[in-house]
């Protein structure tokens, strides 16, 4: 904004409220962020402990935070208590009760429902011309190349694009019912022919979308840029070509989201609240921003000014659908953009797991899967920041309490001795919850880990010893360990007004579900009365 790239964010800015807002603590994962701005709580109300939360089922395999019901009320079901009525573009948990009871509603979801990731499929047999089947979910793709085009039929639509041999991405929907992804033709610099296509997700609607709006492209093709598939990246001597790849990938995503949120503003007159979700900028910056991070181990002063440029595209491109939508306002409507977290450069992965392995606490079988029944601590799946200790043995007549304690602090003798012989600071914080438990914080475990800035928590076996390993994004939001560039943004403005009314500053993403009460002049609810 200071450079002057995002002339509708700072027009906003100037006529509102700008402040910066902190994320959750301790964990700033999506999830657990964006639960936490619907619900205006902590995520030991709200429960969402991270992307990943602890099944109490299956330590094994943690399910996903945005499959988990919230446990407190949100800000549209508590609208809805007074009458009022929203509308959401790809915003997670949204029950289908409100939506049966609201008939006015207008509802698309896809984002937390992924059934197939990004990826690329080579084609064999280039310079025969016979046909290549590949099956991705509902889709079915015949494939056939001839001279220097590929056609690409999808079966059941049988709708047929024909594709140059070329290294640029030139990407097309294919769609069908609720399921849809882009599809491009690439010529790798071996001559080698891919399909390249975007993910596949199931998506959900209510009330009247365009075709292309109920068809989820996903994400942008992060994997595949870190992969190498698109050769060389900027610091490993590259010329920018796969950043150029990645970046038209995710502005390709973005432009669906900002579809649907024109889609869902234009068909929801009768709605008081509209809520749309755009995440290409978290999705750009995961894979770049880290070597722009001056305060990250990745920073890279050689290259940092030409990454920026990318990063900066995908800003300029939000804030051209933040001035579309604001063409769609009326005088007197509220418009805020704000985060749910920030964003930090992370160079290194820590395998809390692995080291547990090497101090006997954790046991594998015979496939290298944590043995549950003979590991005494795991730090768990969920990767929530949480240590479980498992299968207590009790010494004579000593208490559970007096056991677990005994544990946790064998365990932070281990984790501060680990970290002194490594000789950087990766863990910023160990918390026992055995010795002083507070409400709601059983479902973090008995232990607490916060990550240092510059590092990621693992709960990976498959590092044949390594405890530290590089971390595969540039840029994370794992632990919100108060660095500045974890926070997030609230910007508001009033159309046709000067200013925006605050009681209180807003410089916590928890503030956000009480300042809209206020802007409506209604009470709190009982979570946060």
């Amino acid at each position: 904004m200071n450079e002057g790239i995002l002339p509708n964010l700072q027009v906003l800015a100037s006529e509102g409220e700008y402040s910066e807002i902190q994320p959750p603590y301790p964990n700033c994962q999506t999830p657990p962020s964006l639960a936490t701005l619907f619900t205006g709580s902590s995520l030991l109300k709200h429960g969402i402990t991270g992307f990943r939360v602890p099944n109490y089922n299956n330590v094994r395999f943690p399910e996903v935070g945005f499959n988990i019901p919230l446990q407190v009320e949100t800000i549209w079901e508590h609208l809805n208590i007074f009458g009022y009525v929203s509308s959401f573009s790809h915003i997670p948990w949204v029950k289908k009760k409100y939506l049966s009871e609201n008939k006015n509603s207008n509802y698309i979801e896809g984002y937390s429902s992924p059934l197939l990731k990004s990826g690329a499929v080579r084609i064999e047999n280039i310079d025969m011309d016979v046909p290549m089947t590949l099956n991705l979910e509902s889709f079915t793709f015949q494939i056939t190349t001839r001279n220097t085009s590929v056609k690409v039929k999808e079966i059941s639509t049988q709708k047929s694009i024909d594709y140059c041999y070329s290294s640029n991405l030139e990407f097309k929907m294919f769609n069908n019912k609720n399921q849809g992804t882009l599809i491009a033709v690439y010529q790798d610099f071996n001559q080698n022919l891919y399909i390249v296509h975007t993910g596949i997700w199931e998506v959900v609607t209510h009330g009247e979308f365009s075709p292309d709006c109920k068809t989820f492209i996903g994400e942008g093709l992060g994997r595949l840029y870190r992969s190498g598939f698109f050769g060389p990246k900027l610091v490993e001597g590259g010329d920018g070509f796969a950043e150029r790849c990645l970046t038209d990938s995710i502005l390709q995503v973005g432009k669906y989201f900002a579809e649907c949120a024109n889609n869902v503003i234009q068909n929801s007159k009768d709605s008081q609240l509209v809520l749309s979700y755009q995440p290409c900028i978290d999705d750009i910056e995961h894979e770049l921003l880290g070597w722009c991070d001056p305060a990250s181990n990745r920073y890279s002063s050689e290259h940092a000014e030409a990454i920026w440029s990318y990063i900066k595209e995908v800003y300029q491109f939000v804030d051209n659908h933040l001035g579309h939508i604001k063409s769609f306002l009326s005088s007197g409507d509220l418009l805020f953009v704000t985060s749910d977290h920030g964003m930090a450069g992370v160079s290194q992965m820590v395998n809390i797991n692995e080291l547990f392995r090497m101090h006997g606490l954790l046991s594998v079988d015979s496939d290298n899967c944590i043995d549950l029944d003979d590991s005494l601590v795991i730090y768990h799946p969920a990767n929530n920041g949480s240590i479980w200790i498992l299968n207590p043995k009790l010494k004579g007549d000593e208490s559970l309490i007096a056991y677990k304690s005994r544990i946790v602090k064998s365990v932070i003798d281990i984790l501060t001795h680990w970290q002194e012989e490594y000789g950087n600071k990766v863990i910023g914080e160990i918390i026992s919850l055995i010795d002083k438990p507070r409400e709601g914080t059983d479902m973090l475990g008995d232990m607490l880990i916060l990550a240092a800035p510059g590092y990621e928590f693992s709960a990976n076996l498959q590092t044949k010893g390594r405890v530290v390993v590089p971390f595969p994004k540039t840029a994370s939001h794992g632990t919100y360990n108060g660095l500045q560039s974890l926070h997030g943004i609230f910007v508001g403005a009033i159309v046709g007004s000067t200013k925006v009314s605050l009681k209180k500053p807003i410089n916590n993403n928890q503030d956000i579900f009480p300042f809209i009460c206020n802007y409506f002049n209604l009470q709190l609810p009982n979570h946060l009365s």
